[in-house]
């Protein structure tokens, strides 16, 4: 089973279904959600909802592009989820972008 755990102390336990049912619930509220098994210890994931479609996730050189991002300065979170110990706050950076130009992001993480 699983249970999800997110911001102003959200909580969702769907509980088991049988073979071929399932159960929906929209995450409306931006933050970090924490998908834990109730049964298992060693499985987890992170759900990130956001007000805004600007995402990315790093391909396996650690690179990422995000496009379609209007003009202006921005501020960038960088999570990990190995790096610190939960809740894990992210990294802010801050990133100017212009119109019609590339703008790169150069960041290292280490723990």
């Amino acid at each position: 089973t699983t249970h999800l755990y997110g911001p102003g102390g959200f909580q969702y336990n769907p509980g088991l279904r049988a073979k071929g049912e399932s159960e929906q619930t929209e995450l409306t509220r931006p933050g970090v959600y924490v998908v834990k098994c109730d049964r298992h210890g060693w499985m987890s994931a992170f759900l990130r909802v956001d007000d805004h479609p600007f995402h990315a996730v790093t391909g396996a050189d650690g690179r990422f592009e995000i496009a379609g991002i209007p003009p202006g300065k921005y501020q960038v979170e960088v999570f990990h989820e190995k790096f610190g110990e939960p809740p894990i706050p992210p990294e802010v950076l801050e990133v100017t972008i212009e119109a019609d130009k590339t703008s790169t992001l150069d960041l290292k993480l280490s723990h």
